[in-house]
């Protein structure tokens, strides 16, 4: 599938929106009747500031504080990129992902469940890779305030609960938008107050909405594509599902953060990244010639790299100073280069004649000798450190 398909089919036309300036408070109803765990904020003229997520809500210690102050900052995204939004919602644990203009306004809201829903159809996956442990042990009859350590701790949004006689066997699920919920029951300010003081109020997590495990479970050992796991977790407006054994005992806890990982460390293909160093410091008509020499072999290898690899951001350029002994200073300009997409090996192509043009020339048919010879791109690859190919 295509970004353009995949991007239509993961963009969301209704979605929560409140602005920087209002208050927490204002966000439960808003938490409450959307299926997201984030809300978008913006500011007065309707720039995109970041995200409010329900966990940063319910850690809150005031409710009546501004919500700019609980922003979780997401770089800007002007471009649908899936590999990208994925990236961020495993780095940030946000389900909504806005595409901007060059303005900061919003142009598109992408859902991360319904962007997985799409990217993982043909993707079958392990299911001991996508299953985190929890040994913390929830009864029905412990205080709602147990849960928040856990919140803070694991970034679950439901999690399992036992009686007193079977701490092993799970008997319902709790889910943290339930929390949100006791704050229009009980009309507190905070968390914090809610300690079953209150006339009329117990504080126990089974005098609210527990859920029945059912819908929520997954038996180990019977077989789950990766698009049923995410087809529940659509259902259910949960980015979790418990695992457990045939005895209904806990075996772990199943995440979509897990899953899209997995996705890119075994379904996404790797990217390269060439890193060539000239003598000589940067202006701008080595500028010029690099960035058309980059294009030179982008139509020339565009067959290679296939028409969905293209290069990510721009040709950069950076100025390195080196101060020899007796204290003279030579320069050399590193320029980088982005092939396709994913993961990045990356290779340093260096280049030792002096004159920056004549030096920039060698490197570049170096440069492209290495991308011809698919051989010897597979023989080089190393993860996360320059290599140099002489």
């Amino acid at each position: 599938m295509d970004d353009e398909k995949l991007m239509n089919k993961a963009v969301i036309m209704n979605y929560p929106v409140l602005k920087d300036t209002d208050t927490l408070v204002k966000s439960i109803a808003n938490f409450e009747s959307f299926p997201y765990n984030c809300i978008i904020i913006r500011d007065e003229k309707e720039h995109f500031q970041g995200l409010l997520t329900i966990d940063k809500l319910i850690n809150s210690s005031n409710l009546k504080s501004s919500i700019k102050k609980e922003i979780t900052k997401i770089p800007f995204l002007n471009l649908f990129n899936p590999i990208e939004i994925v990236k961020l919602f495993i780095e940030k644990n946000v389900d909504l992902i806005p595409i901007l203009d060059k303005n900061k306004k919003i142009t598109k809201v992408i859902s991360i469940k319904d962007l997985a829903n799409n990217l993982l159809q043909s993707v079958d996956i392990d299911i001991n890779s996508i299953t985190e442990t929890f040994s913390s042990s929830i009864s029905l009859s412990d205080p709602v305030d147990h849960l928040f350590p856990l919140i803070r701790k694991y970034y679950f949004d439901i999690f399992p609960l036992y009686d007193l006689k079977s701490k092993n066997e799970v008997k319902g699920i709790v889910k943290i938008k339930n929390l949100v919920k006791i704050l229009h029951d009980t009309e507190s300010d905070t968390f914090g107050n809610i300690k079953g003081q209150r006339k009329g109020f117990s504080s126990t997590i089974e005098n609210f909405t527990v859920l029945s495990p059912s819908d929520y479970t997954l038996i180990l050992g019977s077989y789950h594509s990766s698009i049923d796991l995410i087809k529940m977790m659509i259902e259910n407006q949960s980015n979790n599902l418990i695992l457990v054994d045939k005895n209904n005992e806990l075996r772990g806890i199943i995440s979509l953060k897990l899953i899209l990982k997995y996705y890119l460390d075994h379904f996404v293909e790797r990217s390269s990244s060439f890193v060539l160093r000239i003598l000589g410091a940067p202006d701008k008509n080595i500028e010029a010639i690099a960035s058309k020499k980059v294009n030179i072999l982008l139509e020339r290898y565009h067959e290679f790299f296939g028409e969905n690899s293209v290069p990510e951001g721009n040709v950069r350029f950076r100025k390195i100073e080196h101060q020899s002994k007796a204290g003279m200073f030579s320069y050399e300009t590193e320029i980088r280069v982005a092939f396709g997409k994913g993961k990045e090996g990356i290779y340093s192509v260096s280049a030792t004649d002096w004159g920056a043009e004549k030096s920039l020339n060698k490197s570049f048919r170096k440069l492209s000798r290495l991308i011809s010879d698919k051989r010897k791109i597979a023989k080089n690859y190393s993860k996360g450190s320059p290599r140099t190919i002489n």
